[in-house]
C-alpha cells in the first residue's frame, strides 16, 4: 500500500481520515510523518508522529517510540508549544531510561 493512495492532507494540515491513518503500518506512518513535516504540514506531522508513537509502544518497539516522541518534541518546540513539547520530551526520556541504552540516552541528553 502506498501512503499517497490512502492518506490525504487537508488544507489545514490535518490527515483527512483517521481510519486511513489507522490502517497504515508503522513504517508507512513514519514515512507520512516525515513527509508531512518536510512539506510544512505541521498538524499532519504531529498526528502521524503521535500515531507512530502509539503503534511502536503497542509493538514493544521502545526505541522507535522514543524517536517518535523526540520528533514530536522538536516539531512542537518549533511551533512554540513549549509545555506540550516538554511533556513529549519527558516521555521520550522515560522510554530511553527504561531501555538502559547509553547510545539512546546520549541522543536525548548531554550526558
Amino acid at each position: 500500500m502506498t501512503v499517497s493512495s490512502t492518506i490525504r492532507v487537508n488544507e489545514g494540515g490535518s490527515v483527512s481520515s483517521a481510519s486511513a491513518n489507522d490502517s497504515l503500518e508503522a513504517d508507512d506512518v513514519e514515512r507520512l510523518a516525515h513527509a508531512a513535516a518536510l512539506t510544512g504540514h505541521e498538524q499532519a506531522a504531529i498526528e502521524a508522529f503521535e500515531r507512530l508513537h502509539q503503534l511502536s509502544l503497542d509493538a514493544g518497539e521502545i526505541a522507535r517510540a522514543a524517536r517518535a516522541a523526540f520528533w514530536l518534541t522538536m516539531r512542537l518546540f518549533t511551533l512554540g508549544e513549549v509545555a506540550r513539547a516538554s511533556g513529549w520530551m519527558g516521555r521520550a526520556q522515560r522510554l530511553v531510561d527504561s531501555t538502559g541504552s547509553l547510545v539512546a540516552k546520549a541522543l536525548l541528553t548531554d550526558g
